[in-house]
């Protein structure tokens, strides 16, 4: 399952909770207050750098360079 981002306008707090693609839509309950939260799109899904190394460019493939 996939982790996601909340945040409670309520009590203005920031928390993350594991859900089922089928249950995206349903809403969540904060873990202070109770009251609904809603998710928040991360950095990373917005195409956003999360900054260090990984894959870039051309890097972590097997394929000969041409010519």
């Amino acid at each position: 399952m996939p982790l996601y981002d909340f945040h409670c306008a309520h009590c203005d707090k920031d928390f993350e909770e594991f859900k089922m693609l089928a249950d995206l839509d349903e809403p969540e309950a904060c873990p202070e207050c109770g009251k609904s939260a809603i998710r928040q799109i991360s950095a990373a899904a917005l195409g956003g750098s999360l900054g260090g190394g990984g894959f870039h460019g051309g890097e972590g493939h097997n394929c000969a360079p041409s010519g």
